[in-house]
């Protein structure tokens, strides 16, 4: 089964350019997010508390993928990118508003 791995406005205008810019390697983050086409599942693991409908998996040293899984529409839309409390942190914030 393939799903379709769309990035929010947020990680498009803020978390993608703010890495670059940071000069972290996004070839292993591109790579990364290729793995969510084929399974989403299966290097990512569900959260709990307010972000109970995310799953989150580890990019790099110290990074974090958050993305929500839309099964009927085979559908991975990442939310949040970037260090693990900050893609925390931002995750929060952008399934809030």
């Amino acid at each position: 089964m393939v799903y379709q791995v769309k990035l929010t406005e947020n990680v498009l205008n803020e978390d993608i350019p703010k890495l670059q810019h940071s000069g972290k390697n996004l070839e292993v983050l591109y790579r990364s997010l290729k793995k969510l086409e084929t399974n989403p599942y299966s290097n990512s693991r569900a959260k709990s508390g307010d972000l109970s409908n995310i799953r989150g998996m580890d990019w790099g040293k110290g990074y974090r993928i958050l993305f929500r899984i839309y099964e009927e529409d085979q559908l991975v839309v990442v939310i949040s990118i970037d260090a693990h409390e900050s893609a925390y942190r931002k995750a929060k914030r952008r399934v809030n508003t």
